[in-house]
């Protein structure tokens, strides 16, 4: 595995986005240090659990990247999914769940398809967005479910119901549009580190 984490991590944010004026600023180093803790947790659910994914409307297609890239660089070795993504259409949960809100439909969505020692990936970039996502982490909680979260610096919805337990990882970007663009450079970076040990893994026996 790369020797220095943080480091890689640092240096892959900053050359991607170097033409943005916002690399250096907007990820902070508690925050490189929490991508770390990240990498370990996710690591501890493969090959035998899953990383569930959640995003927010807006984020929600840089979940659906990240669980693609990561069944694509893991499945032939593991011959399992290794991650999901939770369906937080409005439209589609209306159906699915016509009786439950979107919150409450998010909770049972995750509830159908967590187990002990999954974990929970959780990308968010405002409060509003946030808002319907309090009673899945409560869930997740419940379960002993370890959570990740990437948010926004201003998200004062997830600073209240994050727990020491969770790893979160703050970002202070200037728009949703730098937000995306640095998360995006963050789960690529995941993804990269996760095949890594996978492939160490395998070649240790």
């Amino acid at each position: 595995m790369t020797d220095n984490i943080q480091q890689y991590l640092e240096n892959t944010i900053n050359k991607c986005l170097e033409d943005t004026m916002t690399a250096v600023t907007s990820v902070p180093q508690e925050a490189l240090e929490n991508m770390e803790t990240a990498v370990a947790a996710m690591s501890l659910s493969l090959p035998n659990n899953k990383i569930i994914c959640l995003g927010s409307p807006l984020c929600r297609p840089l979940c659906s990247i990240f669980s693609q890239v990561l069944n694509g660089n893991l499945m032939y070795a593991n011959q399992k999914i290794n991650a999901i993504v939770l369906n937080n259409d409005a439209g589609q949960m209306s159906h699915l769940y016509p009786n439950l809100g979107i919150e409450e439909s998010l909770r049972v969505q995750f509830e159908s398809v967590a187990k002990m020692n999954d974990c929970l990936l959780i990308i968010s970039e405002n409060a509003n967005e946030s808002q319907n996502l309090i009673s899945l982490i409560q869930s997740a909680h419940e379960c002993q479910i370890q959570i990740i979260v990437i948010s926004h610096i201003h998200d004062n919805v997830m600073k209240d119901i994050v727990t020491e337990d969770d790893i979160q990882i703050v970002l202070n970007t200037q728009n949703t549009a730098n937000f995306t663009e640095v998360a995006l450079v963050i789960l690529n970076a995941f993804n990269v580190f996760l095949s890594e040990i996978d492939n160490q893994t395998d070649s240790s026996y």
